[in-house]
């Protein structure tokens, strides 16, 4: 898929401590906009903490189709550095 464009905005929030980047992704008629955030370990959880949430993501149906327009997305990543492993804690739309 070639990306005619994409934007993305990365901010720190000290008070929470996580990094959080909404984007939008155009190619076509495809659209993504999603917020992604990167949480570092903290007092009380060990592992890296990652996810995509929120947004939309919208694949043009064949000529007549509706298209296919997934909303309020949920995946959550954790990155297991002691066993080396990445878990996946939610992947589905709500």
């Amino acid at each position: 898929m070639t990306i005619d464009s994409a934007e993305m905005n990365v901010e720190w929030d000290s008070s929470r401590r996580v990094l959080v980047a909404p984007f939008k992704i155009f190619s076509g008629t495809n659209r993504v906009t999603l917020l992604a955030h990167l949480e570092p370990p903290n007092g009380n959880v060990t592992d890296w903490q990652a996810g995509l949430s929120g947004g939309t993501i919208v694949l043009p149906g064949a000529e007549g189709e509706q298209p296919l327009i997934f909303n309020r997305i949920n995946i959550g990543f954790r990155f297991d550095t002691d066993r080396k492993r990445v878990l996946l804690d939610a992947g589905r739309p709500l």
